[in-house]
């Protein structure tokens, strides 16, 4: 069960001068409100004789949030083909949080004590600094490079797990700051016939926050990587075919690098000192974490791209039209844990998908053939260990055995028919 509530409001107010000189400014206010409820059902058992219920462990979690900031951006004519703009944002963040450990089954009140509460204040403040110098040669030209920095607010976990032991200090989760630059061209060729767009990019995210499921303690362990730096390039067009009315094709690419640099985290169950859990050792004895420096983090595949088609032709002179199209998408391979399982790993995979589109006179209503994933590929987007499964411990007392995990699994093939109006 949960209840989020958002109110948020933004003043911008934008100069026209005639000079070369002009400027867009303003301030933004949100103020949210967030509760949730976790019952979790582990274990098959009989009704708890005490608390009347089936429930392994409940509580109550949630947050209070004020996000405040002033911006200015000034831009200037240099020339008339060339322009700089420069601008910064100053946030002000403020979050309340709390957790609360409800009684649950006595069978497990010693693992998931009842009646605990944790609350936090948060406050933070951030100037983020932009500046990017645009070129353009001509009206269907543009050039540009630009450096800029973005702020995350940071805060307290509100999904740790709740025992005697557990702090306020433990959840506590630092601001994450993103610096780096891009340089572009967005371009219009071939007489309006060619779309492309091509940037190149590298950045920064310092404090980047990251977030792991512990089987062991059932619960999220939110923390700040030393440093994620990602870069790469991406491009895409679209071409509408002289000649042939109504046929275009559109296609983009993406290759990105990401890697860690300098973090330290939680090692998955079962992990061994051999297998790389062997630093920060506690007071059992075992080693709880690794070094991912150098490592790409999850869901980061390192390639994607798509292709497709559309092809839309009249149907004799009653205003009615029939469109094809066709697209390929393709990701190359990719971890799916957080805390990068080796035996974890989605292989480069292909999509097809493709729609059959009948419109009426004015686009007044519409039936469509639809099919996606064609090939029916099963492709997981992420997993996590399943608590008390395979092996618990780490470093020294690794056992080497690893859990069995639960994944989330994109849709299987779909086939379904369509039909829209226009009013």
């Amino acid at each position: 069960l949960a209840d989020y509530r958002q109110f948020g409001e933004e003043l911008r107010f934008q100069t026209k001068f005639d000079g070369a000189l002009n400027a867009l400014f303003g301030v933004f206010y949100s103020h949210g409100k967030f509760v949730f409820n976790t019952d979790a059902y582990i274990f098959p058992v009989p009704i708890s004789p005490v608390t009347n219920t089936y429930t392994t462990f409940k509580r109550d979690n949630g947050f209070t949030s004020d996000s405040m900031s002033a911006f200015l951006q000034l831009t200037a004519a240099v020339t008339e083909q060339l322009e700089l703009s420069g601008g910064a944002r100053y946030s002000v963040e403020s979050r309340n949080s709390f957790q609360q450990s409800l009684p649950g089954h006595l069978a497990f009140a010693a693992a998931f004590p009842g009646n605990l509460r944790l609350q936090d204040r948060f406050r933070d403040t951030n100037l983020s600094p932009e500046v990017t110098l645009r070129y353009k040669p001509s009206r269907d030209l543009t050039v540009y490079a630009a450096y800029k920095q973005g702020f995350k607010s940071g805060g307290f976990n509100i999904s740790q797990t709740l025992t005697a032991a557990a702090t306020v200090a433990a959840g506590h989760y630092g601001s994450e700051e993103a610096k780096g630059g891009e340089v572009g061209l967005r371009s219009i060729l071939l007489d309006g016939a060619l779309a492309f767009n091509a940037t190149a990019y590298l950045y920064d995210y310092i404090g980047l926050q990251v977030q792991n499921f512990d089987p062991v303690t059932i619960g999220q362990v939110v923390a700040n990587a030393g440093k994620l730096r990602t870069q790469g390039v991406e491009a895409d067009f679209t071409l509408k075919v002289p000649g042939l009315s109504g046929l275009s094709f559109h296609g983009a690419a993406a290759y990105n690098k990401a890697t860690y640099h300098g973090y330290v985290g939680q090692c998955y169950g079962g992990q061994t000192v051999a297998a790389g859990c062997n630093l920060l050792k506690a007071a059992s004895g075992a080693f709880t974490s690794q070094d991912y420096s150098g490592r790409t983090p999850p869901k980061a595949p390192r390639f994607g791209g798509a292709l497709g088609f559309a092809y839309e032709m009249p149907l004799a002179d009653n205003g009615m039209s029939l469109t094809l199209s066709g697209d390929m998408t393709h990701t190359s391979r990719y971890n799916l844990t957080d805390t990068l399982r080796p035996d974890a790993v989605q292989p480069a995979f292909t999509k097809f998908d493709a729609a059959l589109r009948l419109k009426g006179p004015d686009d007044r209503w519409s039936v469509s053939l639809i099919g996606r994933n064609l090939t029916n590929k099963l492709v997981v987007t992420a997993a996590n260990d399943i608590p008390f499964a395979g092996g618990t411990g780490t470093g020294t007392a690794g056992t080497g055995v690893l859990a069995d995990m639960s994944a989330f699994v994109e849709n299987p093939r779909e086939v379904f028919v369509e039909v829209g109006f226009k009013f």
